[in-house]
């Protein structure tokens, strides 16, 4: 026996329901989602920030900038991807950098119709970059500078060239090991040889850097000596020298040699007008044969005229030779005589 259908009042209470449920359902769709939106934002807020990478350099074609370049901007593509989607925009975003012979080579396939693989496939922009302005043999160029390369500062800075130096290079062990021995400086190779220098390049490059430190920690100032001071002979101070002329007068001179001070005019004249002495007023003698008076210096030597040329008269140049006190004038009358 079929069922009895329902009544019309029953059918229209059933669709009711029905429209009622899809429309809760679409609802609570749209509050889900709305849900999930806001977790997202609340996730992102709470999340801790990323290091920030630094936008690259302007790029003008320098060969020796080129991997700096293209390495600056995979970091940024690595870290922030959600901004770089497609290679396209990684394309774009790298070609904003680009200045003067760089631009034109890019300008110069930019707008072509099609448009080149270098626009759809960063890769593909990085390696016609190199082509175009990269080293065309950098094993051998990486060669050359690994074997010119000297320590000037550290040994980490040194080692640090030496390293970005290697990944170009085609040499094996041996031959780095012997390239950074040789670059090392001095007394740093001197002391790595006496210790034993290791085999492997890893562990040889650790011992130098300790060597080095432990040179430079030698060489600190210690607390009481300044910066200036270290490296450097300590002298002692030079003692001055006293002068043998003038000569100073004793303590316990007599009154009647008194100290010599500047004369006026007037007692100049006083001295002269009683036969004085001009030195030390003293009326027993002249002024030749002052006791007080210094006695003036030996020359070492007959003086000379002209360069170097001897003078054969001696007198001509006033030169006396030294006198006891008193017996001046009785020289001059015997020579007189």
């Amino acid at each position: 026996m079929a069922p009895r259908p329902p009544p019309a009042t029953e059918q229209s209470a059933i669709d009711n329901l029905a429209s009622r449920t899809q429309r809760n359902e679409a609802e609570l769709a749209t509050v889900s989602e709305s849900l999930a939106t806001l977790t997202e934002i609340l996730t992102t807020m709470t999340r801790p920030d990323k290091p920030k990478i630094p936008s690259p350099d302007m790029f003008y074609g320098d060969q020796a900038q080129l991997q700096d370049f293209l390495s600056v901007c995979r970091n940024q593509f690595t870290s922030r991807p959600s901004q770089f989607p497609s290679e396209r925009e990684k394309v774009t975003y790298a070609s904003g950098y680009l200045r003067e012979a760089a631009l034109v080579w890019y300008n110069s396939f930019a707008h072509n119709d099609p448009s080149p693989p270098e626009l759809d496939d960063f890769e593909a922009f990085a390696k016609s970059l190199e082509i175009v302005f990269g080293d065309p043999d950098q094993i051998t160029s990486a060669n050359t500078q690994l074997d010119a390369l000297r320590q000037t500062t550290s040994v980490t800075a040194y080692a640090t060239k030496f390293r970005i130096l290697q990944q170009h290079s085609d040499w094996n062990n041996g031959a780095f090991r012997y390239h950074f021995l040789k670059g090392l400086k001095r007394e740093v190779y001197r002391e790595l040889i006496m210790k034993g220098a290791p085999v492997d390049l890893d562990e040889l490059i650790l011992a130098a850097t300790r060597i080095d430190k432990l040179l430079y920690n030698c060489h600190l100032p210690t607390k009481n000596q300044s910066p200036d001071q270290v490296g450097r002979k300590q002298f002692s101070k030079r003692q001055p020298q006293q002068r043998a002329f003038p000569r100073p007068f004793p303590e316990t001179a007599n009154e009647s040699y008194p100290r010599f001070q500047p004369l006026s005019d007037a007692e100049k004249q006083r001295r002269r007008a009683n036969n004085l002495c001009a030195y030390c007023a003293s009326p027993d003698h002249a002024l030749d044969g002052c006791p007080a008076r210094p006695k003036p210096r030996r020359q070492t030597g007959p003086p000379t005229k002209g360069r170097g040329t001897p003078n054969p008269n001696p007198r001509s140049f006033g030169v006396m030779t030294a006198a006891q006190p008193g017996t001046l004038n009785q020289g001059n009358a015997s020579a007189q005589n």
